[in-house]
């Protein structure tokens, strides 16, 4: 509209210019102007043949302008003419006029909107400024309240001057008769890296802590049958640690969803378990024959499950306790002391965001270490709202952190810094001993023929990806990546999908394109069920109302693909049933922060596509990762 409008400019100025200069002439009376008018007139009447009508007067022979006083009336086409000059140079005055006025209250519109909207980002600016003042005041109240009760603390830990890595009495987890409490925030059958990995560490923590106190009851048993020789002492002795009940030394401590729905969410329709003990039950069954930990999964003799009350936030992905942890693990603890028990946070940002009041764990343990899993931070930076929670979460984190823990292991460099005198960048996760035996039997394979690598006739060249199914998993650089390998071969790699999420549908619908997201492997069709096909469609069509119609708005441009990506999705399966049946996994995501699927396929001698970023750093010294 604006480059038409420029475009009419010089034609308006120009007829605006010569409206003027016509009725400037007409009123000052202009005889030439005047009698070339009439003369034309008079020459169209000839022409029409009107013979009878009489000859308009030439302005040579009877002037407009009289000697004296008198003035000559002007003829009725002059005035005519000169008021529609007038009236038209009135219009488009009336018309600049107009614009003029709407021009400038648009502009004071526009002006008022910016000076509006200039306050508003102002306020903004300082209601965050505020929020964060506030919150970094709480997290110095936080650590100052807890460092004092940390220095009020009867301990030789607090007291040393040495150096915060050496071994102290608090940190020394090979002593004899330390309880050790593992608390997360995720179970098990949800399997995630927060429910498997911590898991795992309290089962191996089990059986090291067994060991150790067996080592140091047949030294103080030896030390006994020496000081006191006769047999009657010995064998009073020996009944008395027999009638002594056994201790579980290693605690996991994980959340029970109390609404049905939060459980059918989360761990599907197959596995809705009525209570904890069931739920339990199958925890224990999968140490014991998915993890080949019989012993640690003996309900006396082994790990202890302790559950509390928690709920599962859609919106957030996460699962939140529902009251004071501190208070539920007092409560279920023989005397309710725990001051010589060790705690390791799994997620320790996370279990202290909405924690109950009460007393915090420094207060209750003797120490506490916090090891940090997953970067909040960068997926809240991939929301929209993302500008101002990213930096409200950073500052929450180092305030639980600080406050709550006293020593703070990071998976990997990929983490922000929380608290640079208690942090340490270690990788303490691992792999069960399912995943070493495939790798050591491709090995031997290897041995046998240097030449090539002789897998089986089931893996192939076949690639696949497990884990979490969410778009923040990378799934947008996979799809890149089969786009960039069609470009360079005229087909798309297949690839398996092994997982759940609740990204899962939108996954598969940009992989598959709306239009084979139903039908992702089709089937022959008879006449005879096209035509049952149709009469069903008629009257389904019948029944629906146009006020019920919904329209499916499509969550990414990958969705409106008209050639299907040979994807399949499998669903859950433990990862370590898919020893011999894949050759390459690929997991694009730059969101981990020590991806434990991708440790896995390493140590079964798998080749792993990875990105090359800081949290895939500790897998690419391995000769069979590949890093793009």
């Amino acid at each position: 509209m604006k480059m038409k409008q420029q475009q009419r400019r010089p034609f308006n100025s120009y007829l605006r210019g010569f409206a003027i200069i016509w009725v400037l002439f007409l009123c000052c009376g202009d005889d030439k102007l005047v009698g070339s008018v009439s003369l034309d007139l008079n020459q169209q009447r000839e022409g029409d043949g009107d013979n009878n009508a009489p000859p308009l007067q030439n302005a040579s022979s009877e002037p407009l302008v009289q000697s004296g006083s008198e003035t000559a009336m002007p003829s009725a086409d002059a005035i005519r003419q000169r008021f529609f000059l007038f009236r038209l140079f009135r219009r488009r005055k009336i018309g600049r006029t107009r614009e003029r006025k709407t021009t400038r209250k648009r502009d004071q519109v526009r002006d008022c909107t910016a000076a509006f909207t200039m306050k508003m980002n102002e306020k903004l600016e300082e209601a965050r400024r505020l929020l964060l003042d506030r919150m970094a005041a709480v997290s110095f109240n936080l650590i100052n309240y807890e460092h004092d009760a940390a220095m009020n603390n009867n301990s030789i830990f607090f007291e040393s001057d040495g150096d915060d890595d050496d071994i102290t009495p608090q940190s020394d987890l090979s002593l004899p008769n330390r309880s050790i409490y593992v608390v997360t925030t995720a179970a098990l059958p949800w399997r995630t890296g927060t429910a498997v990995n911590p898991l795992l560490r309290a089962a191996y923590l089990s059986r090291r802590a067994k060991s150790i106190n067996n080592a140091e009851s047949s030294t103080s048993l030896s030390a006994s049958e020496a000081t006191h020789p006769d047999k009657s002492i010995r064998g009073a002795n020996s009944t008395d640690s027999k009638a002594k009940p056994i201790k579980q030394y290693v605690t996991i401590v994980i959340p029970w969803l109390e609404l049905e729905e939060d459980r059918l969410e989360l761990y599907g329709p197959n596995h809705t378990f009525a209570n904890s003990h069931e739920q339990e039950a199958y925890i224990r069954d999968w140490l014991k024959n998915d993890a080949s930990l019989p012993d640690e999964a003996d309900p006396i003799h082994g790990l202890r499950i302790l559950f509390y009350p928690a709920r599962y936030h859609s919106g957030l992905k996460s699962i939140f306790a529902m009251g004071d942890i501190c208070a539920v693990l007092r409560n279920q603890t023989t005397g309710g002391d725990l001051s010589n028990a060790v705690c390791i946070l799994e997620e320790p940002e996370h279990l202290n965001w909405y924690r109950a009041p009460g007393e915090g764990w420094t207060k209750v343990f003797d120490y506490v270490v916090g090891i940090v899993h997953t970067n909040y931070i960068e997926y809240a930076s991939t929301q929209f709202h993302g500008l101002w929670t990213a930096p409200a979460i950073q500052v929450m984190s180092s305030a639980m952190i600080r406050a709550y823990c006293h020593k703070v292991i990071k998976l990997s460099g990929v983490l922000p810094t929380y608290a640079p005198e208690k942090e340490a960048i270690e990788n303490v996760h691992g792999v069960r001993a399912e995943f070493i035996r495939e790798g050591l039997r491709r090995a031997s394979l290897s041995s046998v023929h240097p030449d090539t690598i002789p897998l089986d006739e089931q893996a192939g060249d076949q690639i696949y990806y497990i884990g979490k199914i969410l778009w923040a998993k990378g799934f947008d650089l996979m799809l890149e990546l089969e786009e960039f390998y069609h470009e360079c071969t005229g087909v798309y790699f297949q690839v398996d999908i092994i997982g759940g999420g609740p990204d899962l549908d939108d996954v598969k619908r940009a992989f598959h394109g709306r239009r084979n997201s139903n039908n992702t492997q089709p089937v022959q069709k008879t006449e005879s069920d096209e035509v049952l096909l149709r009469e069903f469609i008629a009257k389904k069509l019948q029944t629906i109302k146009p006020s019920s119609i919904e329209f499916d708005i499509p969550k990414s441009f990958h969705e409106l693909r008209r050639k299907a990506i040979p994807a399949n999705f499998l669903g859950p399966v433990d990862h370590a049933t898919l020893g011999k049946k894949y050759k390459i996994f690929v997991n694009p995501s730059i969101s981990e922060v020590l991806c434990t699927a991708t440790f896995e396929a390493l140590a079964m001698g798998k080749f792993a596509i990875i990105p090359v970023h800081e949290s895939n750093k500790f897998f690419l010294k391995f000769a069979n990762c590949l890093g793009r």
